[in-house]
């Protein structure tokens, strides 16, 4: 009887020190996993505030700057940093309307600046409502700049940790005791009260308040809402614990938003689906779970997510460019019409690659822009626009594509896509005209590929 005691007694100390050493092993690993983030949204933040900065001198030098080519200059670097401060802002795991009017702060003095360039070049000189603008705008950069290394302090101050912004990533925060998300929102409110900025350019507050040509159909009631919002996510139905209204948010597009709440929320997490009043279309939805690790490969989440989109209403939708970041895949998909791939009209879809559910949708853009659009017939042939490409690039694919034009509106051109010693890059000739429309680099690294 001793030796059974002895023998049990030994059984569970050593039970005992295997869960020790799996939590400590566990305990450790999230540290490790913490520490990561820390160091990712914190990068991602500082190199923010660097473009904003650098932002705010570029625009004081365009102000007092006498020189064409100078100015030139210091606008084409605007536009490249606020490029910049955009994509470190879309890094950083704050819900975007949070961040909608920053957002939009950066894309407008990008492009109007870069609008500006394009004027010079051709001959025309900054009018005194061109400098009037250009001081607004500095004026903003100043703002955001001061608030951006506010949060920075706190941080520094301790008020918060970067790896804590981890768990509130693909959330429809803030909630008020949220310091980061609290004053990002802030400085998003004191973004609103500058005055709308009017040019001719695809970011122009006047062309944001176009109404969205995609939305039709009658308006829907909050019962209607949550049974499209219960079929649109991917979660099964027999899955679902719960579906209930949040709230209704008015924007550019107003919604209901409805939370979707499965029974095995670390499996498929909670989903939030904003779904307009207007016609019932899916704009958006969100989940806010962490994806741990990747089973899955990138061809196989690039399929469900076309898979996924299949039957959504869109029409015809290709592909068009991916990256991963934090294990998710992050796809868009533009509409295709009459064999010609449309641009404006496109539509995000995030797949998580631990086992392939789609965690994200964002259709924002194509609702705003989608109709049956008239295609002219191109008045020059693709053999006459390939004349008007360097020489130096090898095209390995030519296509029609209707592009979001940087002086506003949309034009048909010609895409042709190639690659010199080593790099691709796609390059659009007006259909029309024969002039060269853009140009785009397509840059691929470990988290996929991405055009600039």
């Amino acid at each position: 009887m001793k030796r059974d005691y002895f023998i049990w007694g030994l059984l569970g100390l050593f039970v005992f020190v295997f869960a020790l050493s799996w939590g400590f092993n566990e305990r450790r690993e999230k540290l490790a996993a913490k520490k990561m983030l820390d160091t990712q949204y914190q990068k991602a933040y500082t190199e923010m505030m660097d473009n904003v900065e650098n932002v705010e001198v570029n625009l004081g030098k365009s102000i007092v700057s006498a020189s064409e080519t100078n100015n030139m200059l210091i606008m084409n670097d605007v536009w490249r940093q606020a490029f910049e401060a955009q994509a470190r802002l879309n890094e950083l795991p704050v819900y975007h309307p949070v961040l909608e009017r920053t957002s939009v702060f950066l894309a407008q003095a990008g492009d109007y600046c870069y609008s500006l360039t394009r004027a010079i070049s051709m001959g025309k000189q900054l009018s005194q409502e061109d400098i009037d603008k250009l001081e607004a705008l500095h004026a903003q950069a100043g703002d955001l700049s001061q608030e951006l290394h506010r949060i920075f302090n706190s941080a520094e101050d301790g008020r918060f940790t970067w790896g804590e912004l981890g768990s509130t990533i693909r959330q429809r925060l803030p909630e008020k005791d949220d310091e980061f998300s609290g004053s990002m929102e802030s400085i998003d409110k004191k973004m609103q009260e500058y005055p709308t900025l009017i040019y001719d350019g695809p970011f122009s507050d006047h062309i944001n308040k176009i109404n969205p040509r995609g939305i039709t159909g009658r308006k829907i009631d909050r019962d209607r809402a949550r049974d499209i919002a219960r079929d649109f996510v991917d979660i099964p139905s027999d899955g679902i614990q719960s579906v209930t209204n949040e709230q209704t948010v008015s924007g550019e597009i107003p919604v209901f938003r409805v939370r979707v709440t499965p029974e095995d929320r670390n499996k498929y997490g909670i989903v939030d689906v904003d779904v307009s009043i207007t016609g019932g279309h899916v704009i958006m939805s969100t989940n806010n779970r962490e994806v741990p690790d990747r089973k899955v490969s990138e061809e196989e989440a690039l399929n469900k997510a076309a898979d996924f989109l299949e039957g959504k209403g869109l029409g015809t939708m290709e592909n068009t460019f991916y990256m991963v970041q934090n294990n998710i895949l992050v796809a868009a998909f533009a509409n295709v019409q009459q064999n010609v791939i449309i641009y404006p009209d496109q539509v995000k879809v995030q797949v998580a690659l631990d086992n392939g559910q789609v965690i994200g949708y964002e259709a924002l853009d194509y609702y705003m822009t989608h109709h049956k659009r008239t295609i002219p017939a191109p008045k020059i042939s693709m053999e006459e626009a390939r004349k008007k490409v360097s020489s130096r690039l090898k095209v390995n694919n030519a296509r029609l594509a209707v592009i979001p034009r940087t002086v506003g509106g949309e034009v048909l051109a010609y895409e042709f896509q190639g690659d010199i010693e080593g790099d691709r890059y796609y390059v659009y000739i007006n259909a029309l005209t024969g002039e060269e429309e853009n140009i785009l680099k397509l840059v691929k690294s470990g988290e996929g590929t991405q055009a600039l």
